[in-house]
């Protein structure tokens, strides 16, 4: 069976966020290492990498026009190692400037979502003299099916 508009939206999202390496134009190489679905955080030596998180969707119907709006709200986790006598702030923020730049790229998914909303983030991340720098951000996906259908 094919996937859902939902799976196929998540696969695209973490697809975008593979994406973020230097090669790409980005500073960080964020995207060497996406997780899905791990409640665990990356280990050192997993450094850089993001984990990606699905929340509880909400949705509304509009039986009259025949399809359902989505709001899925996903969490992302954004580490990196930076150097000794470097600012963990300053290493922070470039994790959430990569991946929100990457967002900008491709903010509809490949035609797959209405938009993505970023709700919140927190920056500037530090476990002491681990010398990591993190990023903490929930994004909502807008999207919509056809009503009471998750394949179209």
């Amino acid at each position: 069976m094919a996937d859902s508009i939902r799976e196929q939206i998540v696969l695209e999202f973490k697809a975008l966020m593979q994406t973020i390496t230097t090669a790409n134009g980005y500073d960080n190489d964020l995207g060497l290492n996406v997780k899905r679905g791990i409640t665990r955080p990356l280990e050192k030596d997993e450094l850089p990498g993001l984990i990606i998180n699905e929340g509880k969707e909400t949705s509304d119907s509009n039986i009259t026009a025949g399809f359902d709006h989505h709001r899925l709200p996903i969490d992302i986790s954004a580490r990196a190692v930076y150097p000794d006598g470097n600012d963990w702030y300053k290493a922070s923020n470039t994790l959430l400037a990569d991946i929100v730049k990457a967002m900008g790229t491709n903010s509809n998914l490949s035609d797959k979502a209405i938009d993505i909303v970023l709700d919140s983030n927190q920056t500037g991340i530090d476990d002491g003299d681990k010398h990591i720098a993190g990023a903490d951000i929930n994004i909502r996906i807008h999207y919509r099916t056809r009503h009471l259908d998750p394949y179209n």
